[in-house]
């Protein structure tokens, strides 16, 4: 049943954001980021828009998927909700994880400043 509530929890943040086509993911296994996003939800627009705006993308080594219009990003997506057991509250869109450390945000602002601060060191 609470694996239910999370997919379905999931899905309607997901849902909530917006309804269009997707970006570009960027694909990349070996990045030290891992960052869900929503094609048309306008928090991760605004944070891709810092994102590409700054041309941070070619300076942090970042995996990107869309995860509403992509089954195999939003698969993804939920194993890692699984895996480290994040809350359903925290489990939406845009969602960036570090990947040696194990922290993670939601949140454009909040999933900017973890991206950035790496070029920063």
């Amino acid at each position: 049943m609470k694996k239910i509530l999370l997919l379905v929890f999931s899905i309607f943040m997901l849902v909530s954001c917006g309804w269009q086509s997707s970006n570009t993911d960027i694909i990349n296994p070996d990045a030290d980021f891992l960052y869900f996003y929503w094609a048309t939800c306008p928090h991760c627009q605004e944070l891709n828009t810092m994102l590409e705006d700054g041309d941070y993308l070619s300076k942090i080594e970042i995996e990107k998927r869309e995860v509403y219009y992509n089954d195999v990003n939003r698969e993804l997506f939920l194993e890692v909700i699984k895996k480290y057991e994040i809350s359903e509250r925290e489990s939406w869109v845009p969602f960036v994880l570090n990947k040696k450390t194990w922290k993670y945000v939601t949140g454009s602002k909040e999933g900017f400043d973890m991206l950035t601060s790496e070029i920063k060191k």
